[in-house]
């Protein structure tokens, strides 16, 4: 049948026509974009995963550049470094020159001079060290913030904590409970005396007509009274506490373990004088770990019950090397400990008996070492008018004993005696928390963070070194210092020490304090990670304090008192301490930098690998295309000439119509 009103060939030609030309358009696009996915509805599923992708990629590739940058800086603060380290060089050069007793005190100055021109530009490379316009020697930058109610970031902030001893350690502060005193009967806690070498008994206290057969020295009487046991001028029978770390093999596992000694982190034991009321020599376990630092100046004395520490010993429960029973070697205990940890969660074949054993081996060696760190930290203080020396006990391998300095007529302050070794206190922390009390302002250290990653938390924190004289302990350092000591005659003497023990009154005064603080709370496991958690204290305390005002000193007469000088420098341990301090911020920089290389290449390899995914997703296949190019061209082609033949058909109507 000829019909001519549809033309139903042609128009079905020109469909099929329409399609093949719209889809060789479609080829042609993805040949001349290079993209298989010009727009969702190529693929919409693709294009989605393609864009995640993407924004995947570009991140990666500026976090490599924000990388490089930092590794920038971290060799900048590096370089800076190594020029303090040669300073401290020269400065410990020269203090062993000036120590030579060949040269003269005009020498020495000389010699001063030079060391404070040099120290002083340690402050100036403190000062002026920076990589675009960010000072990198002066610490973590500081500021002050508002906490609201919706802040769940951890802030490392500095804070007071009251930290006290482990239960697991014991300290016998009662070993002869201070019996190289004796206590007048009817004067307790006042008169105290003393045997004498030449068999003479010396009381300390105010004047009591109730002793009898004593003989008088001023205020305080000489003499034998009947009834009143001796001093023993023995040192070894005048103990004056013990410590014992053997309490931490009761461990029952490796995690109970690292329990027991995070729980030491920032403990001290302070031991008073035997014979004044305000010295201790003390020690406090420091160290970094789960957010917690303790440095080793946190001792804080003003306001809570210590006056003075006269010498404080340290012992890093982080960084002092380690080594175990199996002859291993860690930088600190905790490595130590979590190597075990890991061990054990590794090895689920491991029985809990080869657990124990295995824990208890490791506790048993952190005990040792302990005591032997601590007698080391204390062994070097102890040798001053205050504290005589600490000894490790014979035949145990735990524990050390302290010995105050308490004969040869030593006494001073009676009501001393009787003082106690104290075993809790306060120290400065810098803390990783999230209790912020809303509402109040807090200073918060926050590291420098170097945005290595595509996401928020791709953050690589660079903690940067407070490097000043200050800082470093050197802000008074003299090579050249010369001290004038004071001379009294007999005569003089005699007064002044008879002024120092009654030339004074006290008065009681109350006080009221209130101090707030953070304490550990509990210790949470989570995923074989310890967690600690704190909570904030606030607490109001009430008591009495003595004042004392002194009387005029004894005024001296004309040969009562004569200069004596000498020479006393600075200690060589301050530039090997602030030596010290540059090797670790150094040794720092050092790591940041490895860590930061390590972090480009993740970047560059996680970067290559997410490229090559979004390429197969996106990018068009070349050689794929040009076929299905070719084909529609040549269908395009066909259809047309089919469109022409099909129009052209209608024309033998024209017969008929003829």
């Amino acid at each position: 049948m000829q019909v001519v009103a549809h033309n139903m060939l042609a128009q079905f030609t020109s469909r099929q026509l329409n399609i093949t030309t719209k889809d060789k358009k479609k080829s042609s696009e993805k040949l001349a974009s290079g993209y298989r996915i010009n727009r969702s509805a190529d693929d919409a599923a693709g294009l989605q995963i393609s864009e995640k992708l993407r924004w995947q990629i570009r991140g990666l590739n500026k976090g490599k550049s924000n990388i490089q940058e930092g590794i920038s800086l971290v060799k900048t603060g590096e370089g800076a470094l190594g020029e303090v380290h040669d300073i401290l060089q020269r400065v410990r050069e020269l203090s062993l020159q000036a120590y030579n007793d060949t040269n003269t005190e005009e020498d020495r100055i000389a010699i001063q001079y030079e060391v404070e021109d040099i120290l002083g530009e340690i402050d100036r490379i403190a000062d002026t060290t920076m990589f675009n316009s960010k000072l990198i020697l002066k610490g973590n930058p500081r500021e002050t913030i508002k906490i609201t109610e919706d802040m769940e970031e951890e802030y490392i902030i500095e804070n007071t904590s009251h930290v006290g001893l482990p239960d697991w350690m014991n300290v016998d502060d009662n070993m002869e409970i201070h019996s190289g005193y004796s206590q007048a009967p009817s004067q307790k806690d006042s008169i105290m005396y003393q045997t004498q070498p030449d068999g003479s008994v010396w009381y300390y206290g105010p004047k009591d007509p109730s002793v009898t057969g004593a003989v008088w020295y001023g205020d305080t009487p000489q003499g034998i009274a009947a009834g009143y046991t001796g001093w023993d001028n023995s040192i070894s029978n005048n103990a004056s506490a013990k410590v014992d770390f053997s309490g931490l093999k009761n461990a029952s596992s490796a995690e109970q373990l690292y329990e027991d000694v995070f729980r030491l982190l920032g403990g001290q034991i302070r031991f008073p004088c035997g014979t004044c009321s305000n010295v201790h020599q003390g020690i406090t376990f420091t160290g970094s770990e789960s957010g917690f630092t303790v440095g080793s100046n946190a001792v804080i004395s003003d306001g809570y019950g210590v006056r003075y520490e006269y010498t404080y010993g340290t012992v890093n429960l982080s960084t002092t090397q380690f080594t175990d029973s199996q002859g291993k070697t860690y930088s600190g205990y905790f490595d130590s400990i979590k190597d075990l940890i890991e061990k054990h969660q590794d090895n689920p074949a491991l029985s809990d008996a080869q657990k124990k054993l295995e824990t208890e081996a490791l506790a048993d060696a952190i005990a040792k070492d302990l005591r032997n760190k601590m007698y080391d930290a204390m062994d070097t203080k102890a040798s001053n008018s205050h504290f005589d020396r600490v000894l490790k006990a014979d035949g145990d391998p735990y524990s050390v004993i302290v010995y105050d300095y308490r004969d040869n007529m030593a006494l001073t302050d009676p009501t001393a005696a009787d003082s106690k070794v104290i075993k809790d206190g306060y120290v400065k922390v810098s803390m990783l928390t999230s209790i912020l009390v809303p509402g109040e302002t807090a200073e918060i250290q926050k590291p420098l963070h170097i945005m290595a990653g595509a996401v928020r938390d791709s953050w690589l924190p660079i903690n940067l070194p407070n490097i000043s004289l200050y800082a470093l302990g050197l802000e008074d350092y003299n090579v050249a210092y010369y001290e004038e000591k004071e001379v009294y005659s007999k005569s003089y003497q005699a007064k002044i020490d008879n002024w120092r023990q009654n030339g004074f009154k006290d008065r009681i005064e109350s006080y009221t304090e209130t101090r707030t603080y953070l304490s550990l709370d509990r210790i949470e496991w989570e995923n074989g990670e310890m967690n600690p958690k704190y909570k904030r204290e606030t607490q109001t305390v009430t008591g009495t304090r003595v004042i004392r005002t002194w009387d005029p000193e004894p005024a001296a007469q004309p040969g009562d008192i004569t200069i004596a000088r000498q020479y006393e420098p600075s200690s060589l341990w301050c530039v090997d301490y602030a030596i010290g301090l540059v090797s670790k911020a150094r040794s720092s920089f050092g790591a940041e930098q490895n860590r930061l290389e390590h972090a480009y290449n993740i970047n560059a390899n996680t970067s290559e690998n997410s490229q090559s995914a979004e390429s197969r997703i996106r990018d068009a296949d070349m050689a794929e295309e040009m076929v299905e190019n070719t084909k529609h061209t040549i269908l395009e082609q066909a259809g047309q000439a089919m469109l022409a033949q099909a129009n052209q058909s209608t024309q033998g109507v024209l017969a008929l119509l003829s």
